[in-house]
C-alpha cells in the first residue's frame, strides 16, 4: 500500500513539474479569435511550447492554430514577406513581459537578428523557427 502511494505522488510530481500552461498574457487578441473560432483551449498553446516559450511540438490542432493566426495577425503577406510592424509588436509585448528593459529599442535589434527564412517555405514552420529565435536573443540580453 505505501509503495502504490509513493509511486502516485511521485507520479503526480512529475505531472506537476512537466506541465506548464501558457500565459494569457503572451496571447494576442488574434490568436485568441483563433482560437474562438476553431473551438480550442490554450491547452493547445501549452502543449505546443516548452517552459521557456519554445515552440517544440505542433500537432494538427496547433498547425489549424498557427495557419488561422498567420493569417488573422497578418504575420506573413501573400507574397511571403514577413509582416514587420505585426512581429515588432509581438516582440515588444515578449520583452516586455519577460521584464527585460527597453522593448522597442531591443526589438529592432532583435527583429534584425532573426532570419525570415525563405518565402516559399511553409509558413508555419518559418513562424515556429523566427519565433524560437526571437526568444533566444530575448534571452540573451
Amino acid at each position: 500500500m505505501k509503495a502504490n502511494i509513493l509511486c502516485f505522488v511521485f507520479i503526480w510530481c512529475v505531472v506537476q513539474v512537466t506541465s506548464s500552461e501558457f500565459p494569457d498574457e503572451l496571447i494576442e487578441d488574434y490568436m485568441r479569435e483563433c482560437m474562438d473560432e476553431l473551438k480550442l483551449d490554450k491547452s493547445v498553446l501549452s502543449k505546443m511550447f516548452d517552459e521557456k516559450f519554445r515552440m517544440v511540438h505542433v500537432d494538427e490542432d496547433g498547425k489549424k492554430l498557427l495557419e488561422c493566426g498567420i493569417k488573422k495577425g497578418d504575420l506573413i503577406s501573400a507574397d511571403g514577406k514577413m509582416n514587420k510592424i505585426m512581429l515588432m509588436k509581438d516582440i515588444i509585448n515578449t520583452i516586455r513581459l519577460l521584464g527585460k528593459g527597453d522593448s522597442e529599442k531591443m526589438a529592432e535589434e532583435v527583429y534584425k537578428k532573426c532570419d525570415e527564412g525563405n518565402a516559399d517555405d511553409d509558413h508555419i514552420e518559418r513562424i515556429r523557427h523566427w519565433s524560437n529565435c526571437v526568444l533566444d536573443e530575448i534571452d540573451k540580453m
